[in-house]
């Protein structure tokens, strides 16, 4: 009987090596590929690290795509001097972000679904400290078990952002406040794991994405897919535990795909 997970993260032009696997890894787009192999850290590549995940996506539709949500930071950013609190405007922003991109919750979407509205945890989470960056605040993206969200640090005061929550996912500079909510969150790992609420980047959020697409793969029983996935999965978030957990359950899965084959 074939193992089936379910895991909640709310939560071939080329071909390379992971080093750690030792696996040739294939690229599903030119665009991937690109982004995997030659681009560097620069204002672009968080971005794109996303985007990449998707095999319709080419240089130029991403170019497209990065230049709309660009434009949402502008117009934002017009809007700033409008406001006498920070923490108005943040809200601001908070508010019109969901109302244009974070309309349909589901499980696993690509960031590119955010196009239809459609999202979870990890892409609306990723586009809210993309747009946040460009507006020039600090953030810091938390990994749960089950969830990331979104603190948001400025001078003065922190702020936190729950993507998935549209009406009480802003918290206003309180930090009892945030600790509660933090705390809430902790409340609800219903998880054999580790506690886990950990600061990590832009990049290892967008291999969180990989994962969810590697999970999917598991359940769908196309390991090999799973394990290509998991693969760019840890090139983007290298010493994640359930990527590497995944990968060990997708490895004991590999032999039998093999042996149906022959």
């Amino acid at each position: 009987m074939r193992q089936v997970i379910y895991i909640w993260v709310l939560i071939l032009s080329g071909i390379a090596m992971d080093g750690a696997k030792g696996q040739a890894i294939r690229w599903h787009s030119s665009f991937e590929e690109k982004v995997f192999t030659q681009w560097t850290d620069s204002s672009g590549k968080g971005l794109a690290d996303f985007f990449a995940a998707d095999p319709v996506i080419t240089d130029s539709l991403f170019l497209q795509k990065e230049s709309e949500l660009t434009s949402l930071c502008l117009q934002l950013a017009k809007k700033r001097k409008k406001f006498l609190a920070e923490s108005q405007f943040l809200y601001y922003v908070f508010k019109q972000v969901h109302k244009r991109y974070l309309y349909h919750y589901q499980p696993y979407p690509l960031f590119t679904s955010l196009q239809d509205s459609t999202y979870n945890c990890v892409s609306g989470t990723a586009l809210y400290a993309w747009v946040l960056g460009k507006l020039g605040f600090s953030t810091e993206i938390r990994e749960m078990n089950r969830h990331v969200y979104l603190r948001v640090h400025t001078v003065r005061s922190t702020y936190l952002i729950d993507a998935t929550d549209p009406d009480n996912g802003f918290v206003s500079d309180d930090e009892m406040l945030i600790l509660r909510r933090e705390l809430w969150y902790a409340s609800n790992e219903i998880t054999q794991a580790r506690p886990c609420n950990k600061i990590i980047t832009l990049s290892n959020l967008a291999g969180l994405q990989y994962f969810n697409e590697a999970v999917k793969a598991f359940n769908r029983g196309t390991y090999e897919k799973c394990m290509q996935l998991l693969n760019k999965a840890t090139i983007l978030y290298p010493g994640s535990d359930k990527i590497a957990n995944l990968q060990s359950m997708t490895q004991k899965q590999l032999p039998s795909v093999v042996a149906r084959v022959k």
